[in-house]
């Protein structure tokens, strides 16, 4: 299921509560409700709301992480593809300047988001693109060094694509949602039970509609945040490519 569809439900879930909530209280004498009573209720239901919103927290902030680490992986590519480009250079043969060539060509590949976008980790790892970047590496690690300067650009050069490779896999196995479906179900339970209680304990009228839904739709929002960051090259909200694209430019010069 994609964002919109968890911000729907969400939404749906817990104004859809607080209105069935409202209606169902209409029938009940609010008279006959103590105050023991309301205030036995607010304090369940605070609790309930304190530790979604708490869990709602963490489980953001653990999907901002997750998306910033494949971004600085991703910068990491570019930083490493561009030192290997001007190593290549350095060593002046003709099958390093083929490589190098080769390595242009990748990288104005990988430089747009389909290359990325809605595919899975499996699909990716096989596709043309990362078989060239190994066989890139394996045309570099086939490189010959015949005097001791040419040794220390390959030893470097071996080094870098080292790093390289972990740096693809790395931004390839963060690919995907990490959030398992029952956690998200089980927050949409918590926050339709709180939804629900607060409408049993409010009148019907335009003002409390006004507030539900816009509290239903910051709620919902909150989801589609969550849900977005933790596809990090997927959805509205992904991984920059501008450091492959800047990479690609200084390779021209």
């Amino acid at each position: 299921m994609t964002s919109l569809s968890y911000t729907l439900i969400f939404f749906l879930g817990t104004f859809g509560s607080a209105i069935l909530a409202m209606l169902c209280a209409k029938s009940f004498k609010r008279e006959a409700i103590s105050a023991d009573t309301v205030r036995s209720v607010t304090l369940s239901v605070s609790t309930v709301a304190t530790l979604t919103a708490v869990v709602l927290g963490l489980l953001t902030s653990s999907t901002k992480d997750s998306f910033d680490q494949t971004d600085r992986a991703i910068k990491n590519s570019a930083i490493q593809i561009l030192t290997l480009h001007r190593l290549l250079n350095k060593y002046e043969t003709e099958q390093a300047q083929e490589i190098g060539a080769s390595l242009k060509l990748v990288v104005q590949e990988s430089m747009s988001s389909k290359a990325y976008k809605n595919r899975t980790e499996e699909q990716i790892s096989q596709s043309e693109m990362f078989l060239k970047i190994e066989n890139l590496v394996d045309e570099i690690r086939s490189l010959q060094p015949h005097d001791e300067y040419h040794k220390i650009l390959f030893a470097q050069m071996i080094r870098i694509t080292d790093q390289l490779l972990q740096s693809r896999w790395f931004a390839v196995t963060s690919i995907g949602t990490s959030i398992p479906v029952i956690f998200l179900v089980i927050l949409w339970f918590w926050l339709a039970i709180t939804f629900g209680c607060f409408g049993l304990m409010s009148p019907f009228n335009a003002y409390t509609f006004t507030i539900f839904s816009l509290c239903s739709l910051s709620v919902a929002s909150a989801t589609f945040l969550m849900v977005e960051l933790d596809g990090a090259c997927d959805g509205f909200i992904h991984v920059s490519l501008e450091p492959l694209q800047v990479t690609y430019r200084l390779m021209q010069e």
